[in-house]
């Protein structure tokens, strides 16, 4: 039995995109989950999609996917996530995400 929590009916109707068959060539415009700002293509030479995106260097940002795993109520869900890089460092200093790749 799946547990239920708050946001489960929130995170039901916010998904209705997902919903779509997923469709990996869809065009995607990745944020910047902490301030919003769009983050745009260094070298514009196709469309950002859901199935490149890991595959694309953005200008002064990044962009990935994320899965949720077992044990999250979002088990199995796949997202697109951005974080520009002032964001980055923010959260960097703060302790909200850590570095693996110590050349930066």
């Amino acid at each position: 039995m799946k547990k239920k929590t708050n946001h489960s009916k929130e995170f039901e109707h916010n998904t209705d995109p997902l919903k779509l068959g997923g469709n990996l060539d869809k065009e995607v415009d990745p944020v910047c989950i902490c301030c919003g700002v769009v983050l745009k293509q260094e070298f514009h030479r196709d469309p950002t999609t859901i199935k490149s995106v890991d595959h694309q260097s953005f200008s002064d940002g990044m962009a990935n996917r994320i899965s949720a795993g077992y044990g999250s109520n979002l088990d199995g869900a796949i997202f697109i996530i951005g974080i520009c890089d002032k964001c980055a460092r923010k959260a960097i200093r703060e302790h909200k995400i850590h570095v693996i790749d110590v050349s930066i």
